[in-house]
C-alpha cells in the first residue's frame, strides 16, 4: 500500500452542550434553514455542512479541483453540485452532513454509512430541528422533554422495534446509512447506503480473485481511521483488535511517524486474562503499551457505580458495561497526546459466521458442510460437543426452517404466535400498566425478523445486523463519551467497503482452516509465531462479569434504593422489581445482566425526569 499525503485532523473539542451546532428548518420552506453554532459553505446553488471527517479528502478535491485549503463542507458542496444525492453513497467517513439544494428546493440530512457518528432530530409543528446530540435538542425550549414510556418498557425486555426511536417521545435519530430529506413541506427517510440490498435475493458471492483482496480492503480501512489523528489502540488479546495494531503499526513506520500507543486492560481472571499475548503483540509490533490493571481502571467504587454516573451525560441508559474501565484506558490515552482510538469493534458482526448458516445448509442438504460447521463452532468457542450440535442441528438449524414452514402455510396467524410468545416471557413485574403492555404488543411485530427470508437465512442476519437499533446506540454511545472526553473513536472493521466486502465473502472462507475468524486467523498466525493464534477460542469475560456484578450489585442496589423514577412511569412494579433482584443476586444467572440495565436505567430516568439521584455526583 502506498501512503498518501496525511491531513491530520484536529481533535475533538471538550465543550459544553450550548456549543454544539443545530440545525433549524421549516419544513414548508427547507431552503430556508439556519444553521447554529456552525456555517454552511455556499457553492452556486447548493449550500453544505459537515460535521466530523471525509476520509481521502485529497482525491475529493482533486476530482473537483478544490484547492487544499477546502474542508469536508466544500467537498460535499462540490461533489453534490456535481452528482446530486447519488454521491452519498460514496462518501466515506465518519460525519454527519446537511445539504440545502435551492434548486430542488430541498434539505437533506445525512447520517455516515456505518454511524460512528451521531445525529437526532426533532419535529414540533412545522419545524425541525436536528443536531448530533439529544442533550442540545433538549436546551430547545420547543423540544418536549417527554420520555418514551414504552421504548424503556421494550428496552428492559431486550426488544427495539423501531431503530429511528430514541428514548424521548419527541427526539428521532437519523440511522447509520440513512438521510431525511425535506421537500414540499414532506419530510421522507430511506437507507442510502446498502450492501444488503434485498432480502429476498440469494448473496452473489465474490470471485476467488476478489476474496483475495482482503488485506488490501482491511488495510486501507485501518489507514483511514489513522489518518484522522495521533492513534492509540484498544489492545486485547484477539484477532480483531491485534490485526487492526499490525497494519496500523506498518503503515506509521512507512509514512515516518510514531508507532500508535497500545491501551490494554489486564483482567484478573484466569478464564479472560489475555495479558501475556496482549504484550506479545505490542512487543513484536514496537508499540509503546500501557496495560492497565482492571480494578486499577475502576478504581473509583467499581465498575458498576462508574456505570451509574456515566449516565448522567447520555442520551440513553448506559449500554455497555464494560464502559468505565474502557473510558479510563481513553484518558489515559489522551492525557499522552492521542486523539483518535481505534478499536476492533464490528470484527465479530462481519468476520464470525451467524450460526443462523446451519439452517442454509440443512436446507440445501449439505450434510458435509453442517457437520464441519458444527466442529467449527466447537473448536472456536470452547463449547462442549452437545451444545455445539444443539444449537448447530436445531436452535440454528432445524428450529428456523420449522419457522419458516410455518410462516408459508400461514403468516399472519404464525406472526401473532410469534409476538405472543415474546411477550408472554416478558418479567410480569415490567409495564404493569395495561395500556403501557397493550403498547408494547401492538408493537411486537416491528420487532419481528422475517421467519420466510427468500435469500436465506445467512442473508437475514446480515441485514438484521445493519439494521440493528443497539448497533445505532453503541456506537452513538462511543461517540458521546468520547466527544465529551476530547478523543475520537473510530472502528477500522465498520468501515464501509471492508464491511461490504466481508459481506459477499463465502462463509467457507471467513471459515477457513476449519475455526472462525479464519480471514484473520492465518494471518496473526503468521505474523505472531508462538502466541497460539492459530488455535485460538474466543475468550469470554462472562464469568467475570457476573462475578463482579454479584460483589458489587447488592451495594449499588442499596445505594439506587427503591425504583421510584421507574415505578412513576408506569413501566415497572417496584415490589416486583426487588423480588426480581432478590432472586436474580442469588442465582448469578443470565437474569444478572437484566438487573445490571435495570439500574442504569433507573438513574438514567432520574437524571431524565430532574430528581436527585444518590449516584455520585463528581464530574469526569
Amino acid at each position: 500500500m502506498s501512503i498518501p499525503a496525511v491531513e491530520m485532523a484536529p481533535a475533538l473539542p471538550r465543550h459544553s452542550r450550548a456549543e454544539e451546532w443545530l440545525l433549524t428548518l421549516e419544513v414548508g420552506q427547507p431552503v430556508a434553514a439556519a444553521l447554529h453554532g456552525g456555517a454552511f459553505v455556499t457553492r452556486g446553488p447548493i449550500s453544505a455542512f459537515v460535521d466530523g471527517i471525509l476520509f481521502e479528502i485529497d482525491d475529493w478535491r482533486r476530482a473537483h479541483s478544490l484547492p487544499a485549503s477546502a474542508g469536508p463542507a466544500d467537498v460535499l458542496a462540490a461533489a453534490y453540485e456535481r452528482g446530486g444525492s447519488d454521491i452519498l453513497p460514496k462518501l466515506r467517513g465518519s460525519f454527519a452532513g446537511v445539504v440545502v439544494d435551492r434548486t430542488r428546493d430541498t434539505t437533506t440530512i445525512v447520517r455516515d454509512p456505518l454511524g460512528s457518528h451521531a445525529l437526532f432530530y426533532a419535529r414540533t409543528g412545522g419545524v425541525m430541528r436536528v443536531a448530533t446530540s439529544i442533550a442540545r435538542l433538549l436546551l430547545e425550549p420547543q423540544v418536549p422533554r417527554t420520555l418514551n414510556r414504552v421504548a424503556i418498557a421494550d428496552h428492559l425486555c431486550s426488544r427495539w422495534p423501531d431503530i429511528h426511536e430514541t428514548f424521548f417521545s419527541g427526539i428521532q435519530r437519523v440511522p447509520p446509512g440513512w438521510r431525511i430529506a425535506v421537500r414540499d413541506g414532506a419530510v421522507t427517510r430511506e437507507r442510502y447506503w446498502n450492501p444488503v440490498p434485498d432480502y429476498d435475493k440469494p448473496i452473489e458471492w465474490m470471485t476467488e480473485a476478489e476474496t483475495g483482496r482482503f488485506s488490501e480492503v482491511l488495510d486501507r480501512a485501518v489507514w483511514r481511521c489513522v489518518s484522522a489523528g495521533t492513534p492509540g489502540i484498544f489492545l486485547s488479546g484477539g484477532f480483531d483488535s491485534g490485526s487492526i495494531a499490525a497494519f496500523a503499526a506498518d503503515q506509521l513506520s512507512r509514512a515516518g511517524r510514531p508507532a500508535p500507543l497500545a491501551l490494554s486492560l489486564a483482567f484478573p481472571d484466569p478464564s479472560c486474562d489475555e495479558t501475556a499475548i496482549q504484550k506479545g503483540v505490542a512487543s513484536k509490533l514496537g508499540l509503546p503499551q500501557r496495560m492497565v490493571p482492571f480494578q486499577e481502571a475502576v478504581a473509583d467504587g467499581g465498575l458498576l457505580a462508574g456505570g451509574l454516573r456515566l449516565n448522567r451525560h447520555l442520551a440513553g441508559p448506559l449500554f455497555n458495561n464494560w464502559a468505565p474501565a474502557y473510558l479510563d484506558l481513553a484518558r489515559r490515552g489522551r492525557d499522552e497526546g492521542v486523539t483518535t482510538i481505534l478499536t476492533g469493534s464490528g470484527g465479530d458482526e462481519w468476520l464470525g459466521v451467524s450460526p443462523f448458516l446451519a439452517a442454509d445448509l440443512i436446507r440445501q442438504l449439505d450434510v458435509p458442510g453442517l457437520v464441519q460447521f458444527a466442529k467449527v463452532w466447537k473448536r472456536s468457542y470452547s463449547q462442549a460437543w452437545m451444545p455445539a450440535l444443539t444449537g448447530t442441528f436445531w436452535t440454528f438449524g432445524a428450529r428456523p426452517l420449522l419457522s419458516q414452514l410455518l410462516s408459508q402455510v400461514a403468516p399472519e396467524a404464525w406472526d401473532r404466535s410469534r409476538v405472543r410468545r415474546a411477550h408472554n416471557s416478558d418479567p410480569s413485574w415490567i409495564a404493569p400498566d395495561p395500556e403501557l403492555r397493550a403498547e408494547m404488543m401492538r408493537r411486537g411485530p416491528m420487532a419481528l425478523t422475517p421467519a420466510n427470508p427468500g435469500g436465506g437465512f445467512y442473508a437475514r442476519e446480515s441485514r438484521n445486523t445493519l439494521d440493528h437499533m443497539l448497533m445505532s446506540r453503541d456506537l452513538e454511545e462511543q461517540y458521546e463519551l468520547g466527544r465529551r472526553m476530547g478523543v475520537r473513536f473510530l472502528h477500522p472493521y465498520w468501515d464501509v467497503d471492508l464491511a461490504a466486502h466481508i459481506y459477499r465473502t463465502p462463509p467457507s472462507l471467513l471459515l477457513k482452516g476449519g475455526r472462525a475468524k479464519g480471514a484473520v486467523r492465518e494471518m496473526m498466525a503468521q505474523r505472531f509465531p508462538g502466541l497460539g493464534f492459530e488455535k485460538q477460542a474466543k475468550s469470554s469475560a462472562l464469568d467475570f462479569f457476573r462475578s463482579t456484578a454479584a460483589s458489587e450489585g447488592p451495594r449499588v442496589r442499596r445505594q439506587i434504593g427503591a425504583f421510584s423514577a421507574l415505578g412513576s412511569l408506569g413501566v415497572v412494579d417496584p415490589p416486583g422489581v426487588e423480588a426480581f433482584l432478590d432472586r436474580a443476586f442469588e442465582t448469578r444467572n443470565r437474569e444478572m445482566f437484566r438487573s445490571c440495565h435495570l439500574f442504569n436505567v433507573e438513574v438514567w430516568v432520574r437524571h431524565a425526569l430532574g430528581k436527585k439521584s444518590s449516584i455520585d455526583e463528581s464530574e469526569d
